[in-house]
């Protein structure tokens, strides 16, 4: 690995870029005796977003949109303070774990 002053890669810095281009050596830039940055050839994996790494680790089961519980738990949708018709919470989440082991066992 080679090294240079700042100043001597401040003046030649084009031709330093085409020499580790082709050789592919990297360079150790030196600012008063001491490293400051490392120059090198550009790593092999072309990769346009860096989340590309985590295409194929993320598994999708059921639908990521709509809303998580049915709409008649909405007190929104009641009016204010008004009190839900419906099923409890328990009776909610029960309908919402029977509609998940539903699509495990069906859809995928």
């Amino acid at each position: 690995m080679r090294t240079i002053n700042a100043s001597y890669f401040k003046a030649r810095c084009l031709a330093i870029l085409d020499r580790v281009r082709e050789t592919g050596e990297r360079i150790v830039i030196l600012k008063r005796g001491k490293p400051v940055a490392e120059l090198g050839p550009p790593s092999r994996a072309v990769s346009q977003y860096p989340q590309a790494e985590l295409r194929g680790t993320v598994t999708v089961i059921g639908d990521i949109v709509g809303p998580v519980v049915p709409e008649h738990h909405w007190d929104s949708l009641a009016g204010a303070g008004a009190t839900s018709a419906g099923p409890t919470p328990a009776e909610a989440a029960e309908e919402a774990d029977a509609r998940k082991r539903a699509q495990w066992k069906g859809g995928e």
